[in-house]
């Protein structure tokens, strides 16, 4: 009798027990998830996912597990669980398991977050190697985890698949060709005109060669144009370095400058006269300038230092002879003038010929 009431009760719970389909929900979108009519209000609610618990209800406290907790909310009067701000990884399986009056009621859901199709991509790929003008259209969204659907149609003609084969060639070339690309939550198109194929062909060979060579001499071009600046810079270097070198160093400082101003002067004056007369040493140089001590008093007319010395040895009768000796006899100064002249020749001849000299050559012209 025990074993009856045991198996009665297993059967009854398994009663309870129900498989839902799959459930798909867009990204960042909500989710809701439980049974819809309950026999009374549960007594305790827990759900899990993938066998990890999410929300548990005790009668009284709730508490929220892992990631979820922010983003649910549990509904304790029907053990319905909303999901906010859905994420791909909450794809899985969602199971609860509720008691109410004494009853464990257990059912499970499928859930699937996808994300929303973009606008497909359709690119043409000539075949060269059929008799016929003919091409391959590929429709393509790069979404792999999302369970989508194409399909394409033209002239009410309609093919599922990724891929249509297309002719080429005369009116064939207006057709247009919409690709729909779906999953269980949207869709998106995209249509293309067979014409198009002709400009995703691409360029001949021939062309292909003439870019080649077009892009190599353009890079040739260029490269010998840095040769030549380069050369030219280096040789306004060198010229430079040049002048440099030729070009005096100035002098630092206002002595220094003044220095050179003044060796600059004495170089740029006019040339003197040359003269044939060798360098007198210093006994000449003396020598000379004793004559010319003598010879002042003579052109002057005063008397010397040993006149009057020798006026009062003499005597007074003797004085007129004395004074008579003061003065250079006649023909005496020509003498000099011409031994002069023979010694300094030209250098002679000049001291008459220059302005500051002539009151002293004209006194001398006199004497003579």
């Amino acid at each position: 009798m025990g074993r009856r009431r045991v198996l009665s009760l297993f059967l009854l719970c398994l009663s309870w027990v129900t498989v839902r389909s799959v459930m798909y929900e867009l990204k960042s979108e909500q989710a809701q998830l439980g049974p819809s009519i309950l026999p009374q209000e549960p007594d305790s609610i827990l759900w899990k996912h993938n066998g990890n618990k999410v929300v548990e209800f005790a009668g009284s406290e709730e508490s929220v597990y892992g990631s979820y907790e922010g983003r649910i909310i549990l509904y304790w009067h029907t053990a319905q669980l909303q999901i906010s701000d859905l994420r791909l990884e909450d794809s899985g399986t969602y199971e609860y398991e509720i008691m109410t009056g004494g009853k464990l009621h257990v059912s499970s859901y499928e859930l699937e977050v996808i994300e929303k199709v973009v606008k497909p991509a359709i690119t043409c790929e000539i075949n060269n190697s059929s008799s016929n003008l003919s091409a391959v259209l590929l429709c393509s969204v790069g979404q792999p985890r999302s369970p989508l659907m194409f399909e394409w149609s033209s002239d009410r003609n309609v093919q599922s698949g990724e891929t249509l084969t297309i002719f080429l060639g005369g009116e064939l070339d207006e057709r247009q060709y919409t690709c729909r690309v779906s999953n269980p939550v949207s869709q998106e198109t995209a249509t293309f005109t067979a014409k198009d194929c002709n400009t995703d062909t691409g360029l001949s060979s021939g062309m292909v060669v003439v870019i080649v060579l077009i892009i190599l001499m353009v890079c040739v071009g260029l490269l010998m144009l840095l040769y030549m600046l380069k050369r030219k810079d280096l040789a306004c270097f060198k010229n430079g370095q040049q002048r440099d070198l030729e070009m005096p160093t100035p002098s630092k400082g206002p002595h220094k400058k003044s220095a050179e101003e003044k060796r600059t002067r004495a170089i740029e004056r006019e040339t003197t006269l040359p003269s044939s007369r060798p360098l007198a040493s210093y006994q000449d140089l003396h020598e000379e300038s004793r004559r010319d001590e003598e010879k002042k008093p003579l052109l002057t007319g005063q008397p010397t230092a040993t006149s009057p010395p020798l006026q009062n040895q003499l005597g007074a009768e003797n004085a007129h002879d004395v004074e008579s000796q003061q003065w250079p006899q006649k023909g005496t100064v020509r003498e000099r003038v011409k031994k002069i002249e023979q010694r300094d020749g030209d250098d002679f001849k000049q001291i008459f010929n220059t302005p500051t000299s002539k009151k002293t050559g004209n006194l001398l012209k006199s004497l003579l």
